[in-house]
């Protein structure tokens, strides 16, 4: 009996997790590079049409790492 309850748990764990990690990539790194780029490049890149959203994605990873390392060091 415990084996058929641990399938569905595991699958509700399973989906919780990917979702949070989506909305973590989708949402918070995406939008944090999208105006990291905006703030380094002065507003003009990205444009609304451009599809970077690959560019964004990795500016906020850095701009996240950049920015951590910089409140170790101060702190």
């Amino acid at each position: 009996m415990e084996d058929m309850a641990s399938g569905p748990g595991r699958f509700a764990l399973r989906m919780l997790k990917w979702l949070l990690i989506e909305a973590v990539l989708e949402v918070a790194i995406y939008w944090y590079g999208r105006f990291t780029l905006k703030v380094f490049t002065l507003g003009n890149y990205p444009q609304k049409h451009d599809e970077a959203e690959t560019r964004c994605i990795v500016a906020g990873i850095f701009s996240a790492i950049i920015t951590v390392a910089v409140i170790a060091m101060l702190w």
